[in-house]
């Protein structure tokens, strides 16, 4: 999947979270506690994609259903 990091920032050390996708230069760019329903975090910007990958509306629409329940 095609991201748009625009971020220099990374994640090292994270014991709590699990590291699920990485950026071609090894760097998580999202990560995720399965511990909770819905607990993500990524380095880029999914609401710049949403009309260029309907993957990134994925992502809104689970968090808005996970939030009605």
């Amino acid at each position: 999947m095609d991201v748009n990091s625009r971020h220099k920032r990374t994640i090292k050390n994270c014991p709590m979270l699990d590291k699920v996708a990485f950026c071609e230069d090894g760097y998580p760019d999202v990560v995720e506690s399965k511990d909770k329903k819905f607990y993500i975090g990524v380095r880029f910007h999914p609401e710049s994609l949403y009309l260029k990958d309907e993957r990134m509306n994925n992502i809104f629409r689970y968090f808005v259903d996970v939030c009605k329940n």
